[in-house]
């Protein structure tokens, strides 16, 4: 170190030019003497009375050539080499203070530095723990999440089945409902009354024996000979019999006895006969109530032509 630094220790400024000196052994920039050095005459350094007038004086840190042929010129050696000691105890002094200085501001940054090392230390084992801590609620929750991923997936594969399922009830559904649509025992319930009922109601109404307007006074074998004559087929009591109606509640037909039986009779539709009604169980055919009606009381015989004739009507043939 070839510099010597202002003693007091707010300051700290280097000394190049001009100093003031002590005989205390301190030096002051020429700034912080103005200002500390009062009346009392108070060393600022370690505050020793410096009452005589050489104890405080200016010096030159860099002298000239001639001040320094001049300064110990006519000086006894002895002399010359004590006030050689002097200084030479004085710039160690200034360097033992500038290493005690240097030496605690070296151990005030050390207690820092631990201080702040210890700081560190924590924050890094607070740090250390927090991220063992989220590292930890982390594997929670990556292990949270696969277990509700693989839950995800089972629900998506068990609404798929589930899917699949209602689309195949949903077919099955759609055929047993067209197959209970479109079965015999419905078509009642579809519609009121099928075409052919509304032919048998108007064929019931044509043969209506109270809208056939016949004379009492006609004969029975007349009539029954006009409806042979007509071609009109009478059916035989023997044949009569109640037949059980269908499942769509239809008597099976009447036996054809004659070929022009099955031409077709006006007021029906092509391809429907006038024997395909509906009738209710227990019912007569038409023509048997025509035969009723007209023979009054039911009673009927054979005749000689083979057809059939009320005992009655034969009576009053005899008596005619």
């Amino acid at each position: 170190m070839d510099t010597l630094k202002c003693n007091i220790l707010t300051c700290r400024t280097a000394l190049t030019d001009k100093a003031v000196v002590t005989t205390c052994s301190h030096i002051f920039c020429v700034e912080c003497a103005n200002v500390q050095f009062n009346d009392s005459r108070l060393c600022p350094a370690c505050e020793t009375s410096l009452t005589e007038p050489d104890d405080v004086v200016v010096c030159s840190l860099h002298p000239t050539n001639d001040y320094k042929t001049s300064v110990l010129s006519g000086l006894n050696p002895t002399v010359v080499l004590e006030i050689c000691s002097r200084a030479m105890s004085f710039w160690q002094y200034q360097m033992h203070q500038e290493l005690s200085f240097q030496q605690t501001v070296l151990r005030t940054i050390n207690d820092k530095s631990a201080y702040l090392q210890k700081e560190l230390d924590n924050a890094v084992r607070e740090a250390r723990g927090q991220i063992s801590l989220l590292n930890n609620k982390l594997a929670e929750i990556e292990r949270d999440f696969d277990l509700e991923r693989r839950k995800t997936t089972s629900l998506q594969d068990s609404l798929k089945d589930r899917e699949k399922e209602y689309q195949k009830l949903k077919v099955l559904y759609d055929k047993i409902k067209r197959k209970a649509l479109l079965a015999p025992g419905n078509f009642g319930q579809n519609e009121p009354f099928p075409p052919q009922v509304h032919h048998d109601v108007s064929d019931r109404h044509r043969t209506d024996p109270q809208s056939m307007k016949i004379p009492n006074s006609v004969p029975v074998d007349v009539v029954v000979g006009d409806m042979n004559a007509n071609g009109i087929q009478r059916t035989p009591i023997a044949s009569r019999t109640m037949q059980p109606p269908n499942r769509l509640g239809r008597l099976p037909p009447h036996p054809q006895r004659h070929n022009h039986q099955s031409q077709k009779q006006q007021g029906y539709p092509p391809g429907m006969s006038e024997h395909r009604s509906y009738r209710s169980f227990g019912s007569i055919s038409d023509r048997s109530e025509e035969e009723n009606t007209l023979t009054g009381d039911g009673r009927r015989r054979p005749g000689r032509s083979g057809s059939w004739a009320s005992t009655n009507n034969a009576n009053t043939g005899q008596g005619g």
